[in-house]
């Protein structure tokens, strides 16, 4: 058979299982052997292992852009769960009979009022607290449902699919962390110039798989898109 239950090929599903295996395998290691907290270097100091637990609820390019946010925890909440709103509005259209200029205008309509009632809302909710955990385990299943769902529901060129899965493993590689010891997110390798590139700092194998899957999936649909434009000029 060459699908998983009719939902995944069976080459995606041992990558997906094989990226979740060796990013739990190598943060369990890291964190039985390594310092906490301490730098052990190796090419020069360019490259290092340096244990430690991101508490925080988010990490990267989240937390910079977020870092002015009164309640940051909150408006990651909400922002998720306006997202999953959104994500059942544009799978419930897809396949309704209406011209697709009505579909875009209707989701337009619909994330203005999401984020008119977000603005209106949320000053209300500053006083709740949400603890980083929840935030994050909230934050990172919320993305995990989004690429399901599109998994599931997009008819997707093969590369731009496995480049999807591979996001797909590494998330769900993050989000286990939050439920063993030390219930955090695990990083451990430091490379010189990372934050500055990517806004990343210390990070594990499954960020890393991450910002490789989003490579592949910017490059494979740029190709996809030039490859569909070469045969529609041959045809003309």
């Amino acid at each position: 058979m060459n699908q998983i239950s009719g939902i995944i090929k069976r080459k995606e599903f041992i990558i997906l299982i094989g990226i979740v295996i060796v990013d739990l395998i190598t943060k369990l290691i890291a964190n039985s052997f390594l310092p906490l907290k301490e730098e052990v270097c190796f090419i020069g100091e360019k490259v290092c292992f340096y244990l430690t637990y991101n508490q925080d609820s988010t990490g990267g390019q989240a937390s910079f852009i977020l870092q002015n946010s009164h309640n940051k925890n909150m408006t990651i909440v909400l922002s998720c769960l306006f997202a999953l709103v959104l994500l059942g509005y544009i799978l419930f259209i897809r396949k309704q009979k209406m011209r697709t200029l009505y579909k875009i205008l209707i989701g337009i309509g619909l994330y203005v009022i999401l984020s008119i009632i977000m603005t209106l809302i949320q000053p209300l909710l500053d006083n709740i607290t949400i603890s980083s955990w929840t935030t994050s385990v909230v934050g990172k299943l919320t993305t995990l449902i989004i690429i399901f769902c599109i998994i599931l529901c997009f008819h997707l060129e093969k590369w731009i699919r496995l480049s999807l899965v591979i996001i797909f493993a590494a998330g769900i590689g993050n989000l286990l962390s939050h439920f063993y010891s030390p219930y955090h997110v695990i990083d451990f390798i430091f490379v010189e110039g990372s934050y500055e590139l990517l806004r990343i700092g210390v990070f594990n194998i499954a960020d890393l798989t991450i910002y490789i899957g989003l490579l592949g999936l910017i490059a494979s649909t740029l190709f996809y898109e030039l490859k569909k434009r070469v045969r529609k000029y041959q045809s003309k």
